[in-house]
């Protein structure tokens, strides 16, 4: 895989003193025979890399045409090289690589390639062909030590070829763990047998093993050993090998290594690895890298060494102490490799350490400063371990501008001066890289079954201000664009993944800029091509790679829905412009290709419109470059049928344009929800009726469903034109009639989908809950519009099926009865299907029409659903019935209650308002148990239900009796006869109040129910010389009104009685004591309404004491407010006048010593009513 980000925190790997794999073997591809990988090796020649200076392979240079790019990017490109022999393949098939029982390399001056196996060596040339054989070269392996028990790339032999020049086949050194050497002259041996080497033995301490060989000269190498020691082979140009241990010895004019000092002595630790630095007169400056030291060597051309000490004291703790994060430090540290640039001294050190969840590797620079080398920098590698573990090795490009690093798994280049890094990791479990040479810029990596061809170009530039979200997405987008590019490429043995830790945001970014340059057709990522079939179908595979790419990669969880789904509609976009260009195609082939006009001119008005008019071709340039404004594509469809509506009405030609707009706009509408529904789980999201709509979809934008409305009425008004008759009807076009009942579809659908992302958008803030509103309001008005439409054109099947769809169940509930005889079976299956959603329209549709009987009737089937309706939907006048049903007494109870309050007032409905009160009280009754008493408070409302009604018609009553035979009468000479008779006192006095009491009495003399506070007027206005206990009935009704009257108004009503009380009254005659004994002066008081009042107060039930008003608060005209909260609407002049008539009462009582005499029928009535307790005591 590739990637290009900046590195996590450093990722490292330990190697102990015996490298040993560490991470359980990943699995291998199924059903295929599996190659065996192999080790990186421990024949480490990347200290030829830095001796080579530039000299190249004698086929170094690859013919272009022979090479099969696997992957390429300004910074990296790795290309098909070369086969390994037939030999090779042979006998890794049947081997275990993760045994560890190959090693191999690439020799950086010869060219050749080197395989190692516990008892053959091989060598070969590669050839940048795959035509032809590959001559290899084999040669035995030196034999093991005796009963080893050492692990197996230990038992291995080390190898390295000897270079002469380009004019001489090159020779060839082995050295087995145990130190037996054989060398070789010439690799042409290895054709016949490989006999004629030459022997030789290094001088091994017990338990000591040869590690590593390495080339340090052309004739000269170093081999180096598990005890930290290190041996000279010389190779003469004769043929003959000298082989002796390192000397210890220092000598004063190598001054150089004059920071060593207390005659520091050479590690006895593994060697780990060796690199080559400057070359002087004096020698080549070699650097050992042990698995706890950095040490300096100089080795002289006329065979003597000089060890130059360390070249960091206590290299172990000071990484730990410069790489630590924390206090903590760093846990397992090891250190891998080392590599110097001869011209600068830098070193660069590889080494690993175990992270919180995974092992990571880091990159450390180390500067000479005046005779010491000190910490420079340290970059983490964006490398994760996967396979088993194995010594990774690396190479200065460009003498330290980058660092390639070779693991057993990938290849990561690392930039000095960016963070950008690029990794290339193998694709199958099974495969694996044996090493690499570097010259320069050009690599040579051997695999176990082909080698590449790896070319190293210059680190990103970053422009000075670029934001590092968009250079970060960038960077990601070079990833994805890789993938999609090489990833389908045959034989690709590299996999493309993201980086560890990638961001969510950069690939968020990344992802969406790829996937539109798909559609414009970026030629980064499309080959141009005459054929656009072939090119249509290229982009799509490629965004069918980068979406599995992401899926692959397990991060699709780190794009937004949102993102995702813009993924999609990109998807989808591109899908119905195949569809679309396979439809203009095929009619164009089918026939004369005039119904392809519309579908071109519409293009040429969106091309001219964008000014897109430099092509030759506008058609196939706006599918190559402009898919991405389909939508506006169809708006200049529906723009062409409009004027051909408007502009020649009656035309043959417009069913034709008509017809032809239809089916591109179905075409790409269709062809995009088709691929929705396929494909939404692959984008991880929801399809069908679950869709979740997290970015606005294309297929509903405004202007779409403008479109589709506007095809859909024109096709409509089309029809229309046909007729109805049986002959027209013949006449029609069965395609239109088809398109119609699809444009129908399409149109509630855009609705649907438009509406619930608007919904979404404006629950989490981002959207216009206006223009959702707007929408909701005219989808609920379009839809039974449509789906009427459809029925009226013979679409009864689809109407039916879109009203389930949509979820118009009360359109549905209508032409069930409508168009089916019988449709008790079909509302019993939608009844049962979507339960309340469809149940609830239903019942109100009955209700409406008049069919209650019918709910009653299903809620012996649904009892549940009628009872959640009638929760949900209050209605009394029906709900009390399926309480009773149900035997919920006290709620039939309560329900009857309210609808009483709410019956109209209507003279038929005041009998029914009777019947529900005693209904509701006998439900209040069923409650009580056998032998228990009625709670009469449970009842009390329901008795001042039947009061109130008896009341009504008690002064019905007395109004009838008080006028003459009224069978004659008009109903205004009734009015007036009991005018007549209840209110002439009060017509002569107070007009106003006369006019009010006299259109109440219309009102109840017509059936009409009064309110409380009308009726009490009626009671306190009219007559009530043979009724004085009228007024007592008018306090209790007050009272009980409770908070039916607000405050103020119950306190205008209260001081009204009271005034009205003593209005009543003739007060001049009993204030007129001449003549009078105190008998007929206290019968006149008796006669008093205000004595009955009191008397009825003091005696009867349900009026409270402080109903009872004395004169100081009545004689005071009500306040303006309380008579316009008491009477709104009343015009100034109506004020005016009605003020006038309070004004006249509490001047008509004030005339009277009221006072006085209010106290004295107070008083008598009270005396009286003691002297008759008094008296009902003694009886008893």
């Amino acid at each position: 895989m590739f990637s290009a980000s900046p590195p996590p925190a450093g990722q490292r790997r330990r190697a102990s003193r015996v490298p040993q794999s560490r991470v359980v073997t990943p699995p291998t591809r199924a059903g295929s025979v599996q190659p065996l990988r192999l080790h990186n090796s421990m024949l480490h020649d990347d200290v030829a890399l830095h001796l080579a200076h530039g000299q190249a392979s004698p086929d170094r240079t690859l013919d272009a045409a022979h090479r099969s790019v696997f992957s390429h990017s300004d910074q990296l490109t790795i290309a098909f090289h070369g086969n390994v022999p037939l030999e090779v393949r042979h006998v890794l098939v049947s081997a275990d690589l993760y045994g560890d029982q190959f090693s191999g390399t690439v020799d950086a001056l010869t060219g050749y390639a080197l395989l190692v196996s516990p008892h053959t060596v091989f060598v070969w040339q590669p050839k940048a062909t795959t035509r032809g054989s590959i001559t290899c070269y084999l040669f035995p392996s030196p034999g093991l030590a005796p009963r080893s028990t050492a692990p197996t790339h230990l038992t291995l032999p080390v190898a390295s070829l000897v270079h002469y020049g380009p004019l001489r086949e090159p020779g060839l050194i082995l050295i087995s763990q145990t130190g037996e050497l054989r060398f070789w002259e010439s690799i042409g041996v290895g054709l016949s047998g490989a006999e004629g080497f030459v022997s030789n033995q290094l001088m091994l301490q017990s338990g000591e093993q040869v590690v590593a060989l390495h080339r340090c000269d052309h004739l000269l190498y170093v081999a180096s050993t598990s005890a930290g020691r290190l041996f000279r082979i010389a190779v003469s140009t004769n043929g003959h090998v000298i082989a002796s241990p390192f000397s210890a010895s220092q000598q004063s004019s190598w001054n150089i290594f004059a920071w060593s000092s207390n005659s520091p002595r050479p590690s006895t630790r593994c060697v780990v690895s060796l690199a080559l630095g400057a070359k002087t007169r004096q020698g080549q400056d070699v650097w050992v890298l042990t698995e706890d030291a950095l040490q300096r060597w100089l080795v002289s051309p006329e065979g003597w060494e000089q060890f130059g000490g360390d070249a960091v004291p206590n290299l172990h703790q000071m990484l730990v102490e410069r790489l630590s994060r924390d206090q903590t430090g760093l846990a397992d540290l090891e250190l891998l490799d080392v590599v110097v640039s001869s011209s600068t001294g830098v070193v660069t050190l590889l080494l690993s350490h175990q992270g919180d969840e995974r092992r990571l590797y880091e990159l450390v620079e180390l500067r000479p400063v005046a005779s010491t080398m000190e910490f420079a920098s340290s970059r983490g590698l964006s490398y994760e371990p996967s396979r088993p573990a194995h010594t990774p090795r690396m190479a200065l490009v460009r003498e330290g501008d980058a660092v390639l690093v070779q693991f057993s798994d990938a290849l990561v280049l690392s930039f000095r001066e960016s963070e950008f890094q690029e990794l290339a990791r193998l694709k199958y479990a099974g495969d694996r890289i044996f090493g690499f040479a570097l010259n320069g810029s050009e690599a040579r990596v051997l695999l176990n079954n082909m080698m590449l061809a790896v070319t190293v170009g210059s680190a990103p530039t970053q422009r000075e201000g670029d934001d590092e979200e968009v250079v970060g997405a960038t960077l990601l987008r070079q990833v994805m664009t890789r993938a999609i590019l090489y990833g389908p490429v045959p034989d690709n043995p590299l996999s493309f993944r993201f980086p560890p830790d990638v961001d969510g945001g950069n690939l968020m970014a990344g992802s969406e800029m790829l996937s539109h340059a798909v559609l414009v057709s970026d030629p980064e990522l499309v080959k141009p091509a005459v054929d656009l079939t072939t090119q249509l179908q290229d982009r799509m595979s490629r965004l069918s790679f980068l979406i599995h790419f992401i899926n692959d990669n397990a991060v699709q969880q780190k794009l937004s829905p949102a993102s995702r789904q813009n993924l999609q509609y990109d998807a989808e976009r591109l899908y119905a412009a195949q569809q679309l260009w396979t439809y203009y195609n095929e009619s164009r082939r089918n026939d004369s290709g005039e119904h392809n006009d519309v579908l071109v001119h519409a293009i040429e008005l969106y091309m001219h419109e964008a000014g897109a008019l430099e092509a030759d071709d506008l058609v196939r340039a706006f599918f190559k470059n402009e898919i991405h404004h389909l939508p506006a594509l169809l708006r200049k469809l529906a723009a062409i049928t409009r004027d051909a509506a408007q502009s020649y009405e009656g035309s043959r030609d417009l069913p034709a344009v008509l017809c032809e707009a239809n089916r591109v706009v179905l075409k790409v509408l269709e062809a995009a929800h088709e691929f929705r529904e396929r494909h939404a789980a692959l984008y991880g999201l929801a399809s069908g009726p679950t869709a979740v709509y997290y970015a606005e979809p294309w297929t509903s934008g405004e202007g779409v469903l403008q479109t589709t409305r506007g095809l859909f009425e024109e096709t409509d008004k089309l029809l229309v034109t046909y007729g109805d008759s049986e002959a027209e009807r013949a006449r029609r076009d069965a395609e239109v009639e088809r398109q119609f009942c699809d444009l129908g579809t399409e149109v509630l659908r855009a609705f649907s989908e438009r509406l619930a992302w608007l919904e979404r958008a404006t629950r989490e803030g981002t959207g216009n809950e206006r223009e959702r509103a707007l929408l909701e309001e005219q989808f609920v008005l379009q839809r039974p519009q449509v789906l009427r439409t459809l029925v009226n054109r013979g679409c009864v099947n689809e109407a039916f099926k879109l009203a389930e769809e949509y979820r118009d169940y009360r359109t549905l509930t209508e032409l069930c009865h409508e168009r089916i005889a019988e449709p008790d079976e079909q509302l019993e299956l939608y009844t049962e299907t979507y339960q309340e959603d469809y149940a609830f329209d239903l019942y109100s549709f009955w209700i409406e029409r008049g069919m209650g009987k019918r709910l009653f009737e299903n809620a012996e089937l649904h009892p549940r659903l009628v009872d959640e309706f009638f929760r949900e939907n209050e209605n009394p006048r029906l709900s009390w019935i399926q309480d009773v049903t149900q035997r919920r007494h006290a709620d039939a109870a309560d329900a009857l209650l309210r609808a009483s309050d709410t019956e109209v007032t209507t003279a038929g409905k005041q009998a029914s308002r009777c019947l529900m009160l005693s209904i509701g009280k006998l439900c209040m009754m069923a409650q009580v148990k056998p032998g228990d008493a009625v709670d009469e408070e449970e009842t009390q409302e329901f008795n001042y239900g039947l009061d109130f009604i008896a009341w009504h018609k008690e002064l019905v009553r007395d109004f009838r009796e008080s006028v003459n035979d009224m069978s004659e009468d008009s109903f205004e000479a009734v009015v007036d006869d009991i005018m007549a008779v209840h209110g002439r006192q009060l017509e002569e006095s107070r007009p106003s109040c006369a006019a009010m009491f006299r259109n109440l009495v219309r009102l109840l003399m017509q059936g009409r129910a009064l309110d409380s506070e009308d009726l009490i007027d009626v009671m306190t206005w009219k007559d009530n010389s043979a009724s004085p206990g009228a007024f007592a009935h008018a306090l209790r009704l007050l009272y009980r009104a409770g908070d039916a009257v607000p405050d103020a108004r119950r306190r205008l009503a209260l001081g009204n009685i009271w005034r009205r009380i003593l209005l009543h009254d003739d007060w001049a005659s009993i204030q007129n004591t001449a003549h009078l004994t105190d008998e007929q002066l206290v019968t006149r008081m008796r006669r008093t309404a205000l004595y009955h009042t009191l008397r009825d107060v003091a005696e009867g039930e349900g009026i409270p004491a402080e109903y009872v008003l004395v004169p100081q608060l009545i004689l005071q005209a009500p306040l303006e407010a309380d008579v316009d909260a008491r009477w709104p609407g009343l015009t100034p002049r109506e004020r005016m006048k009605l003020a006038e008539d309070f004004e006249w009462e509490c001047a008509h009582l004030q005339s009277f010593d009221i006072k006085t005499l209010y106290e004295a029928v107070a008083r008598r009535e009270r005396e009286e009513r003691i002297d008759e307790d008094e008296d009902a005591a003694m009886m008893l």
